[in-house]
């Protein structure tokens, strides 16, 4: 987008944008995508890299909007998980582009959450009855929509009429994002998390087929395979999350890791039948 020339007042309008919703302490407030700010559901634009007034022709600070929403993608690119739709009335001093604006006060009129499972969806599933949480401390202060089964453990969760209250606007959820479980990692994730249950039942059937199936040795090979289970599940869960951050997902250093897994069950499963 080329920015006209001149800073004019402008009227009151309604755009749309994205940001990120970030858990403060009890309190939600947005983060922008391409600047470390975080604002509230209203306020003045101030310039995080310089002290001169926001919006300036030479600076990209103020708040930014476009009035189209489908032209978001041309402006930010495509959507990514976690991101959330925000309508706007922005206001006061603007910058005006080719595609929107931007302004020096804004006013958050209504919030689109993602109303897909984050996690659920990286595992190659998709499930629909969600909620946005903040998880550990190591991922961040950002919400992520997961459904009820990922919200366990959570520090916080929030449904989007929680949302709403805090907020005091309406929120919604978005399900316009197509899952997409098409991608390396997704695949692997999705039948994976199988292979030990899997192995675990054929040592049994042919443990019993040639008689060395005894008390014992059945409940070791269940334990191993429990054992096995968990170590993929939470391998495979890591990988995921890196996946939705957009961190480089280390497929091989992955299939090598499963991999591991299920030799070493393999391995002590047949330890324990030939004692």
């Amino acid at each position: 987008m080329t920015a006209l020339p001149l800073l004019v007042p402008a009227p009151p309008r309604v755009a749309h944008k994205r940001a990120r919703l970030v858990d403060a302490g009890g309190r939600v407030v947005f983060a922008a995508l391409s600047a470390p700010v975080c604002y509230g559901t209203h306020g003045a634009a101030s310039c995080p890299w310089c002290h001169h007034e926001a919006p300036s022709p030479e600076c990209t600070c103020g708040f930014w909007g476009v009035e189209d929403p489908w032209l978001l993608d041309d402006v930010v690119g495509p959507r990514r998980r976690g991101e959330s739709f925000l309508v706007v009335e922005l206001s006061g001093s603007s910058v005006a582009y080719e595609l929107g604006a931007r302004a020096g006060r804004q006013r958050v009129l209504a919030v689109g959450v993602d109303g897909w499972c984050s996690e659920c969806l990286a595992l190659g599933r998709v499930t629909c009855a969600t909620r946005l949480v903040r998880f550990a401390k190591d991922r961040g202060p950002f919400l992520w929509s997961v459904c009820l089964r990922h919200s366990r453990g959570a520090l916080r969760t929030y449904t989007a009429d929680d949302l709403a209250l805090l907020l005091k606007m309406p929120v919604a959820l978005d399900w316009s994002q197509a899952p997409d479980v098409d991608r390396p990692e997704q695949v692997l994730a999705a039948s994976a998390h199988r292979a030990p249950v899997a192995l675990t039942v054929v040592l049994l059937v042919l443990a019993l087929v040639f008689g060395w199936l005894n008390l014992a040795s059945a409940a070791a090979l269940v334990g191993f395979g429990v054992a096995a289970t968990v170590a993929m599940r939470s391998l495979l869960r890591h990988a995921a999350l890196e996946s939705l951050e957009h961190t480089p997902p280390r497929l091989l250093h992955t299939l090598a890791s499963t991999g591991a897994i299920v030799v070493a069950q393999l391995v002590a499963s047949v330890a324990v039948l030939a004692l």
